[in-house]
């Protein structure tokens, strides 16, 4: 019974202790309750408006330099295409590819695909290419003779029976749809022999082959997602996409999911009417300042709130001394 009512009368004792210990230093408790008030306000607030300024700008830089280099690749992809051009030129003007003259023996068919072969160093960004006789239902690769149904099958993934109307309507330079992570271009050749029937050059990109050709572009970070082409009726063609698949809109505004990963997606055009969709890998300092960002506000309430209660506590401990000089004028 004793020590229960040594208890109470301790708890008792606590809070006046508490206020005595606050009663003598009143004039601090004041000046300190004041002095944080006027150094958290605009201490919160400059601190939110550089936040939200300084991941603009990385944001602002980030994307300016995805804009580069997505338009470094659509001239690089017009650089590719100049020399499968410029390649078909010289097979249509070589004599000795001539439908009459490589069909015309073994020896002359050896002959053409050794030189069709030699064109290899000039397409570094090309898996497989090969000239197509339609009269001959043949085709003269790098990689050896192929019958149209096998070189589709084998070499293009796509299904024999697609191959009849592939090249329906193709009278330009063009790319075509073909299997995910490859692009496939087609070049019409005319020929001077006027008894003979079309001739085309195919080149066969897989995504290999055109990541590494644009490795000094890409790095690690950048990602080439797609191709399509602008069709005159309205719409786009993709003629390439990559075997990754499409990506997803992320929870992040502008942000972008393939494979678990985050990325940013731009756009970029070259020569053909073809539309690139270029992504970048975000690093993890912009991915950090995007949730930073994202909770400006909520710290910005909180600093708010906790304002407002400083200047609860300093209004209340200045009250008496206020109202004691305003008594003394007042007198």
């Amino acid at each position: 019974m004793v020590t229960t009512q040594s208890s109470s009368r301790n708890a008792r004792r606590r809070p006046r202790k508490w206020t005595a210990f606050l009663r003598r230093r009143s004039m601090l408790a004041r000046l300190l309750a004041t002095i944080l008030l006027a150094v958290c306000v605009p201490l919160v607030f400059s601190s939110s408006q550089f936040i939200r300024r300084e991941s603009g700008t990385i944001q602002q830089y980030e994307q300016e330099q995805l804009s580069s280099v997505a338009q470094s690749i659509a001239l690089q992809l017009e650089r590719f295409m100049e020399s499968m051009q410029s390649i078909s030129t010289k097979i249509m003007l070589n004599s000795s590819l001539y439908e009459n003259v490589i069909a015309s023996n073994v020896r002359t068919e050896l002959e053409g695909l050794e030189l069709i072969e030699t064109y290899q160093a000039a397409l570094p960004f090309v898996a497989d290419y090969a000239l197509y006789y339609e009269n001959l239902q043949s085709l003269y690769s790098n990689s050896g003779k192929y019958r149209p149904s096998v070189f589709a099958e084998q070499i293009l993934h796509l299904p024999a029976e697609q191959w009849p109307a592939l090249f329906e309507g193709v009278n330009t330079p063009q790319f075509l749809p073909c299997t995910a992570g490859s692009a496939l271009y087609v070049v019409p050749l005319r020929s001077n022999n006027l008894d003979a029937s079309a001739r085309f050059c195919l080149f066969h990109i897989t995504e290999k082959t055109l990541t590494k050709a644009l490795a000094n572009l890409l790095a690690d970070r950048y990602f080439l997602f797609s191709m399509e082409e602008s069709l005159e009726e309205g719409g786009s063609l993709v003629i390439y996409q990559s075997s990754a698949g499409a990506p997803e809109s992320a929870s992040t505004p502008g942000s972008y999911l393939l494979n678990g990963q985050e990325y940013m997606l731009t756009s970029a055009s070259c020569k053909g009417g073809y539309t690139l969709a270029v992504g970048m890998n975000k690093s993890g300092l912009y991915q950090n300042l995007e949730r930073l960002n994202a909770h400006v506000g909520q710290f910005s309430a909180v600093a708010l709130l906790l304002c407002l209660f400083l200047a609860g506590i300093a209004v209340a401990l200045n009250y008496r001394p206020i109202v004691s000089i305003f008594n003394a004028v007042r007198g």
